[in-house]
C-alpha cells in the first residue's frame, strides 16, 4: 500500500481459528507458529528517513516558548444529591436504564434460544430478570473480586472449610448460573447483513463512552497506551503481544487523565486495519482545541503525528523510534551516559539522551531544558540531571498504568467462551475504577480504598434490591427452601447442646410445614422427612432420637 507501511512492533495478530484455548498443542509449537502467523499492525507513515525530510531542515536553535493555558474546564459535571453516598455516584456512570437494557437483552436472548433449541429440564424454570435482581447479580459480581475462589460453583459450596453463607442468603446458585448464561448486550436479530466485528456489545460501548466524556473533564495532563483483556478463545481480532504478562487477549487502547488515572475514552482493536494515526485521533477527538498534553509511548509517537495534532491545539511527549522520522544524523549521534543532544523544526523537538541504553523522545511542549531529578549518583556523589521532556514523561504516563493498576487487583473476570462476556465484565470494572476517581474528587478528604469502595457499593445494592424488589413474576419454585449442607459442621460435637435447637422450618409458598430428609435416616437408608432443622447447624433432623444421636455420635 502507497504511504503505508509495515510497523516491526511487539503487538501482532493472530489468526484464532488455529489457536483455542483448549488446544492441546506444546508451547515450542506454538511459538513457531507465532514466527510464522502473525500479522502485523499497520502504521501510515513515511516509508524511509529520507522519504521524509532532510536533516538540514533540523536545527539547534532552541528558543523560549510560552506554551498556550490549557482552555478546558476540568471537574466533575453533574453531581449527586449525596456525595457520600457511594450508590448515587456510580449511578450517574449507570443509570437503571443500563442495567435495565442488560436484564431486556438477556430476556430475550433466552427467548431466542429457547425457541431455537431444546432446553434442558432446569433451563426451563427460568423466569425474566427485572432491574432489581440484576443488581443483586452485579453485586455478587463485584463480591467475587473481593473473595477469590477457584470456580463460581465454591461460593455456593456448603463444605465447612470454603463455605461463604452470604452468596446463598442473596441468590441461587442455579439462578445466578442461568443468568450468567443468558447475559445478552443486544439483538440478535437487528444485526445488519454484514455487522460490525463489535455488534454483540457496541450497546454497551456506546452507552459508557457517553457516560464517561460527559460525567467529567479530565485536566490538562492526558496519558495513552494500551491494555490487554485476557482472553484465549477463537476470535478473529484476538492479539499476541510475547512481551505483556497477558500475552493473549483482547486489545484495549486506553486514553486515561495522567494524574488520576480516570478513563476519559477508549477503543476496542478488532483488526479491521485502520492506520494508528486514524485511531489516535478518534481517541483524542473530544480532547481538540483545548490545548490537552497528550504523553505517548514509541508505539504511537511520530513526526506527522505531532505536527497533525498541532493542528487541532493537542501537544504531545513521549519517546520515538528511530524510523518514524527522527533526524539521521542525531540518530548515528554516539554519545556517553548522560550526555544528549537534540534538534528543533518549529514546534517540534526530538531529543536523544544516553541512559543504559539510547533514549530518544519527541515533544511539542517542552524545551531542550536539562533539570535535577532529586536524586544523587552514587559514584560521583553529584546531582542527577535529565532532560525535562524525560522527567515529564515519567510523571504523566502513569495515567494509563495507574488504571490497569487498580483494575488488576480486585479482578472479577472469569472464563469464559464468549469474548462478549469478557469484555463487558472487564469495562464494568472500568466504570467502577472511574466512579471511584469521581467520589474522591467529590468527597477529597476521604480515605476510602477501592476495596472499600467496592464492598460498600455491592452492599447497598443488595439492600435496595431486597426493598424494591418485585415478587410478582416469580415462580413458586423461587421460594423454597435452599440446599441443606452436605458436610458436617465441625462443631456439630461441641457437647453444648444448648446452642443446639431444634426448630421448625420456615413456612415458604403455599407450604405451611415444609419438610426435608433427615439427615441421621438417610445415613442408614431410612426415608424419612421432618420438619425441624438444628438452628446452629442448619441440618434437617428428626425430632428427639436423630437430633440427639447428631450430636453426640462421631459417627451415626
Amino acid at each position: 500500500m502507497e504511504n503505508e507501511e509495515i510497523c516491526a512492533d511487539e503487538i501482532s495478530e493472530i489468526e484464532s481459528t488455529e489457536l483455542h484455548s483448549d488446544s492441546e498443542t506444546d508451547s515450542d509449537t506454538v511459538t513457531q507458529f507465532m514466527q510464522r502467523h502473525t500479522t502485523q499492525i499497520i502504521y501510515d507513515s513515511e516509508s524511509s528517513d529520507s522519504d521524509y525530510q532532510t536533516d538540514n531542515q533540523w536545527t539547534k536553535y532552541d528558543p523560549k516558548r510560552n506554551v498556550e493555558m490549557f482552555t478546558g474546564i476540568s471537574g466533575v459535571k453533574l453531581h449527586p444529591n449525596n456525595p457520600q453516598s457511594i450508590s448515587e455516584i456510580v449511578e450517574l456512570v449507570i443509570e437503571d436504564d443500563f442495567i435495565e437494557m442488560v436484564a431486556i437483552e438477556t430476556n430475550r436472548y433466552y427467548d431466542q434460544m429457547h425457541r431455537r433449541y431444546k432446553c434442558g429440564r432446569k433451563t426451563k424454570e427460568w423466569y425474566d430478570t427485572t432491574v432489581p435482581e440484576m443488581k443483586k447479580f452485579f453485586a455478587l459480581i463485584i463480591l467475587m473480586g473481593q473473595v477469590q475462589k477457584t470456580t463460581i460453583h465454591d461460593y455456593w459450596s456448603t463444605r465447612p472449610s470454603i463455605e461463604t453463607p452470604f452468596f446463598s442468603k442473596i441468590m441461587t446458585r442455579h439462578r445466578f448460573l442461568q443468568i450468567l448464561r443468558f447475559l445478552h448486550f443486544s439483538n440478535n436479530t437487528e444485526m445488519a447483513s454484514n455487522p460490525s466485528r463489535l455488534c454483540k456489545i457496541q450497546p454497551v460501548i456506546n452507552y459508557l463512552l457517553n457516560k464517561f466524556s460527559t460525567v467529567y473533564k479530565p485536566e490538562q495532563e492526558l496519558s495513552l497506551d494500551e491494555v490487554m483483556i485476557p482472553y484465549r478463545g477463537r476470535l478473529s481480532f484476538s492479539v499476541y503481544n510475547p512481551s505483556k504478562i497477558t500475552k493473549y487477549g483482547i486489545l484495549v487502547r486506553m486514553l486515561s487523565e495522567a494524574s488520576t488515572g480516570y478513563l476519559c475514552n477508549f477503543q476496542l482493536y478488532c483488526g479491521r486495519g485502520d492506520p494508528l494515526e486514524k485511531t489516535i485521533s478518534h481517541l483524542l477527538n473530544k480532547s481538540e482545541n483545548l490545548w490537552h498534553h497528550v504523553y505517548m509511548d514509541n508505539y504511537y509517537n511520530s513526526i506527522t503525528l505531532a505536527e497533525s495534532l498541532l493542528t487541532k491545539k493537542i501537544r504531545i511527549c513521549g519517546t520515538i523510534r528511530k524510523n518514524r522520522g527522527f533526524p539521521k544524523d542525531l540518530n548515528d549521534l554516539r554519545l556517553r551516559i548522560g550526555e544528549f543532544d537534540f534538534r528543533r523544526k518549529g514546534e517540534v523537538l526530538v531529543l536523544k539522551w544516553k541512559d543504559k541504553q539510547d533514549v530518544r523522545m519527541i515533544s511539542t511542549i517542552h524545551n531542550a531544558d536539562v533539570v535535577e531529578t532529586g536524586k544523587i549518583n552514587q559514584k560521583t556523589g553529584q546531582q542527577v540531571r535529565k532532560p525535562e521532556c524525560i522527567m515529564k514523561y515519567n510523571q504523566h504516563m502513569k495515567g494509563v498504568h495507574q488504571a490497569d493498576q487498580y483494575l488488576s487487583y480486585y479482578s472479577f473476570l472469569r472464563k469464559s467462551i464468549k469474548w462478549t462476556k469478557k469484555v463487558f465484565m472487564f469495562l464494568l470494572h472500568c466504570t467502577f475504577f472511574n466512579s471511584f476517581i469521581l467520589y474522591r474528587k467529590l468527597n477529597p478528604h476521604t480515605n476510602i480504598t477501592f476495596s472499600k469502595f467496592l464492598q460498600t457499593l455491592a452492599e447497598e445494592w443488595i439492600s435496595s434490591a431486597t426493598e424494591h424488589h418485585d415478587t410478582e413474576n416469580l415462580p413458586s419454585s423461587s421460594t423454597a427452601l435452599g440446599r441443606a449442607p452436605h458436610f458436617d459442621p465441625p462443631y456439630r460435637l461441641s457437647g453444648d447442646m444448648k446452642t443446639h435447637q431444634l426448630e421448625r422450618i420456615a413456612q415458604t409458598g403455599k407450604l405451611k410445614y415444609p419438610q426435608k430428609r433427615c439427615r441421621v435416616c438417610k445415613t442408614r437408608g431410612i426415608r424419612r422427612d421432618t420438619s425441624y432443622i438444628c438452628k446452629l447447624c442448619k441440618i434437617p433432623l428428626c425430632k428427639n432420637h436423630c437430633f440427639s444421636i447428631y450430636h453426640t455420635s462421631q459417627k451415626y
